[in-house]
């Protein structure tokens, strides 16, 4: 029902905005809360960033239910296994943690040979992408062994701001400080690139061959993954820093340099702003079958708004 809720949503768009309802903020006690995710249920919010501890939260009352400690630096990213709730982690001095958000139990580690800038794991959760400024490496969970490097070729002085898995597991999307995204296939190990914006690439998705990607401009950037596509955009009213996509790839949730976040429509372009942050949005995500939004900003802390049914 929470889900059927969620994707209603799609028909009130055009109705003009709505004000979300304020439901929880998830501050760890060490730490500026910079990063944070809902878990693959969404009934869990794990939160870190500026300290090592993360601290892992009951999404429904906010609750501090445990923190892990095993990380010696700042955590710089994280991310929730689609199941179970394995969570990894990343900090400054490139140590991945893989363990377990009920336990704390450490699943695994690895020493990458510099800090990290994002993680994320792959729709089935058998494999994890990690990136650090110049390079990605793809972890096999299912099988011991170190992360193999993918053999990316990047535009000269260009470093890795963003990274993901496409939404099939077959192809790894990476933003870089040029304004260029590049795609690389997993199955034939080759690469496609296409120059977005002359700024940093903030955030990104891909989603059945489509890259979306915000480059703190005012425009949602769209690219067909192909060298000949041309590049669409859809301009908004603010400065876009962060954007995910929502269970129905149709609804994006999308956070500004203001502070604010709202939803986007692509079926029926239509648009409904929901909250005001006091500053710039660092992360969005809708919670996973639910009907929440959490968003994640420069200041600190992570909050979650009940969406408009």
């Amino acid at each position: 029902m929470r889900f059927l809720a969620l994707i209603s949503l799609a028909g009130l768009l055009a109705m003009g905005p709505a004000r979300p309802i304020p439901r929880r903020e998830f501050r760890p006690a060490a730490g500026d809360g910079r990063v944070a995710s809902f878990s693959a249920t969404g009934d869990l919010v794990a939160a870190s960033g500026g300290a090592a501890p993360v601290a892992v939260f009951q999404t429904r009352t906010g609750l501090l239910l445990r923190t892990y400690t095993g990380h010696a630096a700042s955590v710089t990213d994280l991310a929730f296994a689609p199941h179970p709730d394995t969570v990894l982690s990343a900090d400054a001095k490139g140590e991945v943690h893989l363990w377990h958000a009920e336990t704390l139990a450490a699943l695994g580690r690895w020493q990458a040979p510099a800090p990290l800038v994002a993680v994320a794991f792959a729709p089935g959760g058998g494999q994890a992408l990690l990136a650090s400024g110049t390079a990605c490496w793809l972890w096999n969970l299912r099988t011991p062994g170190a992360p193999a490097p993918l053999k990316l070729t990047l535009p000269a002085k260009a470093t890795i701001t963003a990274a993901a898995f496409g939404a099939e597991g077959q192809q790894v999307a990476v933003g870089l400080s040029s304004g260029t995204v590049l795609v690389y296939r997993l199955g034939t190990a080759t690469q496609v690139q296409k120059v977005l914006a002359t700024t940093a690439v903030r955030s990104l998705t891909l989603r059945a061959d489509t890259l979306l990607a915000a480059a703190n401009g005012p425009d949602l950037l769209l690219w067909p993954v192909r060298a000949e596509a041309t590049v669409t955009s859809v301009r908004l009213p603010q400065a876009l820093t962060a954007l995910a996509a929502g269970p129905d790839r149709h609804l994006l949730a999308l956070g500004f340099a203001t502070g604010e976040t709202m939803l986007w429509n692509r079926r029926t372009n239509s648009a409904e702003y929901q909250a005001a942050g006091s500053s710039s949005a660092r992360r969005v995500q809708l919670q996973p079958g639910g009907a929440l939004l959490l968003s994640v900003h420069e200041a600190g802390g992570a909050k979650t708004w009940l969406l408009p049914e």
